[in-house]
Formats: structure tokens, C-alpha cells, sequence
């Protein structure tokens, strides 16, 4: 870093101008470093650099030292377009975003300005964050057209199952799922549940789970819904809320949970009946029934929309729930029996879903018998018609390709509200090294994944990321300041870290006592405290 003076209006003032790294030591690498001056270059890198040393008499290091000297300087990706495009979304995921691109633009501007001048306007934050805005922009184009090349190249009924850390979430909750409809034949329940929603889509259109879903979803008609409520309540830990929870709630179910380890509970609200069970939300599977009603023939499906309009502001409620199955009980066009069904009013679909017309009862009825990923249950009749009540276009590609409720939703719940651990996963036999201690610590109430740090921009990561999924273990391939500790296997592992947080040696977990000790000397909340299982 270098100070310049620079006269403003007669007013002499001291800019601190950042030196320059280059990201990139071929052509691109060499046309940038005559043009800024070996003066203004501190260094240049790229993957190749095996050990510090000189090129083009320039210093010249490795991405481990870049990874740890790269806030005090100006980056700049000194390479071409597809290259560049790699790199700048490691960086991104390791949570590095203040970076140049030498792109199109770039390399006009260099045409533009003097190389003194063009370095000073590149240290002006607001100058700087303008193009990183467009290289950004440019970047996420780029991204959805390679997006839209690949879903028009394939066929989205020919799409893999999931692997790794889905693949084993779904296998438990089939297995959940089993083993509550088995409970239902045991107690007598005398019920048919049939797939709905995303579930039957998956059926439909996969023969089994949709690739990046995390749930399954059932439906029952009215009669076999209020039988399983009512077995629930009179059997089973029984609770009411909201549509949604806030995270004072949240709190709330960790703490019953917590509190009623692997004990079947009902949880009811406007949405469905949801049947749970785990020792934290960590572990617990779930299962999402939903209800559906015969309405009177001949009832005009625009007086039952003023209905639902009527009925969703009372969902957000704290008796939301029970207005609800008030309304249904009183509604005189909801009746036993007819050739008219729909989403009932207590089903999160009268509210996501929406159409302009009834159901016909052939569309569900007579249900079939069918398996979904093995489990003996029920489809609807008609299922293709009946999954275009639920989707506008469900033989399309949707938005996003990611389960985007278990790594967004799912995930940020358990960040905040549970002791977030991260395992570095520093090479292959680091991964295998950790799985007890992953394991372990997740029966402990303690959210823990693996974080793949080592060697990303040297490209040396796919063996980790094989074994990872191999091994169906939680990852992230980006250093999440959210988390409150991490733990490696190897000093050298801690190499390359961003950011400060504390890292331990995960030989020392193994101990009840050195694992509180640790805790005690981190800053947690007590509500993250509460949740671990000692």
C-alpha cells in the first residue's frame, strides 16, 4: 500500500492506494502487469504456483498465501473468460467478493485511462463496487443461459435420484414413513392416505422422489382427517400453531422436542396435520397430511374462493386453526359426499394452488393402491389431471434445481437457533477422520457439517466432495461465518480459513468434559445452550 498526494481545490490530501494482485499469470496475467507497472503489482498467482518465488520478475505466490494476505490488496482475475468465471465463484462461495474481473470492459477502460489514474479510480470503493455490480450482473447471465441450454438438452424424467446428504435424508424419511403407516394398521386407523402435491409429482414423473425434494406429502379425505386428529389428540403428545412460526415458536418446538425424544407428535395447524419425531429438528422426520371435502354440486367455485380469500387471514392466528374447522364444520356446502372435491379450507393448497374450477371426484376417486419408494399407499385416480390442480406446468423444469428448503430453510433455522459446528474437510482421510465426531455431535443436539476449504482454486477438491457424498454427510463448500466453532483433525488443516472463528482439535470432542470446556469459552446464547444433550 503506498500513499499518493492529491490536490483537490488547493487542498492536499493523502490517498492510501492499495497495490495490485493478479489472479492469473499467463497472457492476461503479463498484459495487465506492463500496463499497471511492476510498481503497482505486489504479486502474481495462479494455481500452478507450487512454492513463493519470482516470474517476470515479479513476486510470484501460491493460493495458500493468497488466501491469507488477499483484504490488504487489489484482486484482479488476470485470466480468460471460462477461467474467470470458475474462479470468481470459489471466491464467492469462500466469501470473497471484492475482486475485478479483466473482462471486455475492463480491458477498455485500460485503453481509456492512465495506468496511475485507472489504479486510483479502482481503489475508490464506489468506483470499485460499480463494475464488481457488473461483473456480478454479467456473471449470473452467463449462469442462467448455460441453465436454460442444459434443461432444453434433457429430460427432466430421465434426471438421477439424489446422492449424498438428500439421498440419506430421504432415505429416513421413508423409513419414517413406514414405519407410521405400520403404527396406523396397529392402532386400527383404517385410513388411506394417497400422495399429493409434490409427492404424487414424483410418483408421476420420477417413480418416486422428485430429485432435489426433502419431504412427502400425503392427502385424506375429511372423514380419515378427523380420525387421525383425533386419534392424536388423544393419543399422542398433541400441539396447535400457526401456519407459520416465528422464533419464539421455533424455540418452542425445539424445547418439546428436546424434551420428548423420539416420541411420535402431532402438530396441527391451517396448513396440515404433520406427524413428527427425532431427539432435536437436527435429526427429526416428519410427515405433511392434508385434507381434502366433498363440496355440494352445483356450488359456484367463485363463492368458495371468497371463502378461502375470507379464511387466510385468520391462518396467522393464534386459533387460527380451530376458526377454521369451525368454518368447515358450519360451511352447509361442505357435505359427505358428491362428484365435487377440492383442497379443503384447513390445507396449505386452497391457499398456494390456484385454479378456477372444481375438482371432479374421478379425478381422485376411486383411489388407486401404488408404493412410493417402496411404502403401500394410495394415488389419486386421475393423477395426471390432478396434479394440474397443484402445478401450473408440471412436466417443466421448476425455477430452482436445489432443495432450497433444506439448505436455505431448514438450514438457517438450525444455524440460529442450535451450537453450529464446522468439520474441516481438508483432504479425503480428514473426512473419515470426522465421522464419528459428525455423528456424534449431532445426537448431541449440535448442528455439524463438514466444510470443504482445502486447495478449492487449485481445483483438488473432488476427491473430498466424492467422499463427502459418498458418505451422505451435510456439507457446504464455502466458510459460513454463522458458525460457532470448527474443528479439524490436523493443525495444518486450519490453512486457508476465512475468516476468525475459533478452531479446536477434534480429538479433544471426544470428551464430555473438554467438549463443555470448549463451549464455556465460546460467546453462546442460552437458548443454544438448552438444546444440547449431555
Amino acid at each position: 500500500m503506498k500513499k499518493i498526494k492529491n490536490c483537490t481545490k488547493g487542498n492536499f490530501e493523502t490517498e492510501m492506494i492499495k497495490k495490485i494482485i493478479l489472479f492469473g499469470s499467463g497472457a492476461y496475467g503479463l498484459r495487465l502487469l506492463n500496463y499497471f507497472g511492476k510498481n503497482n503489482v505486489y504479486a502474481l498467482c495462479d494455481n500452478s504456483c507450487p512454492k513463493r518465488g519470482y516470474k517476470y520478475g515479479t513476486l510470484y505466490i501460491t493460493v495458500e498465501e493468497f488466501l491469507r494476505i488477499y483484504r490488504d490488496y487489489l484482486i484482479i482475475l488476470s485470466v480468460n473468460s471460462s477461467n474467470a468465471r470458475e474462479i470468481a465463484s470459489q471466491l464467492y462461495r469462500m466469501g470473497i467478493d471484492d475482486f475485478l474481473i479483466c473482462n471486455e470492459s475492463f480491458l477498455e477502460e485500460t485503453l481509456t485511462y492512465n495506468p496511475d489514474k485507472y489504479l486510483r479510480l479502482l481503489n475508490d470503493g464506489a468506483e470499485r463496487m460499480k463494475r464488481e455490480k457488473n461483473q456480478y450482473i454479467e456473471l449470473n447471465k452467463h449462469l442462467e443461459k448455460q441453465m436454460e441450454a442444459l434443461k432444453e438438452l434433457s429430460d427432466i424424467r430421465q434426471l438421477d435420484k439424489a446422492a449424498g446428504y438428500l439421498s440419506y435424508v430421504q432415505k429416513q424419511i421413508i423409513d419414517f414413513t413406514s414405519e407410521v403407516f405400520a403404527y396406523f394398521i396397529q392402532m386400527n386407523l383404517e385410513i388411506k392416505p394417497f400422495v399429493a402435491a409434490g409427492t404424487a409429482l414424483g410418483l408421476y414423473r420420477h417413480n418416486g422422489f422428485i430429485p432435489w425434494d426433502d419431504d412427502v406429502d400425503f392427502g385424506l379425505l375429511r372423514n380419515d382427517y378427523m380420525k387421525l386428529m383425533k386419534y392424536g389428540r388423544e393419543n399422542l403428545f398433541y400441539i396447535e400453531v400457526k401456519a407459520s412460526f416465528d422464533e419464539e415458536e421455533d424455540h418452542f418446538m425445539e424445547k418439546i422436542l428436546r424434551n420428548h425424544p423420539d416420541e411420535y407428535l402431532m402438530v396441527v395447524s391451517p396448513n396440515c396435520i404433520q406427524i413428527k419425531k427425532g431427539t432435536s429438528e437436527i435429526d427429526c422426520r416428519s410427515i405433511d397430511f392434508f385434507p381434502y371435502d366433498f363440496y355440494e354440486d352445483g356450488y359456484d367455485f367463485e363463492e368458495h374462493k371468497k371463502i378461502i380469500a375470507a379464511c387466510a387471514d385468520y391462518r396467522y392466528t393464534e386459533k387460527g386453526n380451530q376458526k377454521i374447522l369451525e368454518i368447515v364444520g358450519q360451511d352447509k356446502h361442505i357435505v359427505e359426499n358428491s362428484n365435487t372435491i377440492y383442497f379443503g379450507l384447513d390445507s396449505m393448497d386452497s391457499y398456494v394452488c390456484f385454479n378456477e374450477k372444481w375438482m371432479n371426484r374421478d379425478v381422485l376417486l376411486p383411489l388407486l393402491e401404488t408404493k412410493f419408494e417402496g411404502v403401500e399407499c394410495y394415488s389419486p385416480h386421475r393423477i395426471e389431471e390432478y396434479l394440474a390442480y397443484c402445478f401450473k406446468n408440471y412436466e417443466e423444469y421448476p425455477q430452482d434445481l436445489t432443495c432450497l428448503h433444506l439448505t436455505e430453510t431448514v438450514a438457517e433455522k438450525l444455524k440460529r437457533d442450535y451450537v453450529y459446528c464446522g468439520l474441516i474437510a481438508a483432504c479425503e482421510e480428514a473426512v473419515q477422520a470426522l465421522l464419528q465426531v459428525y455423528n456424534d455431535l449431532r445426537k448431541r443436539g449440535v448442528y455439524c457439517v463438514y466444510v470443504m476449504v482445502c486447495d478449492r482454486l487449485r481445483r483438488a477438491g473432488s476427491g473430498i466432495r466424492e467422499t463427502l457424498i459418498r458418505e451422505k454427510v451435510e456439507y457446504i463448500d464455502f466458510f459460513d461465518n454463522k458458525m460457532d466453532f470448527l474443528l479439524s483433525v490436523r493443525e495444518s488443516d486450519k490453512t486457508g480459513m476465512a475468516g476468525d472463528k475459533p478452531v479446536f482439535s477434534a480429538e479433544g470432542i471426544k470428551d464430555k468434559e473438554t467438549f463443555k470446556t470448549i463451549l464455556e469459552q465460546l460467546d453462546l446464547p442460552q437458548r443454544k445452550r438448552e438444546l444440547i444433550y449431555w
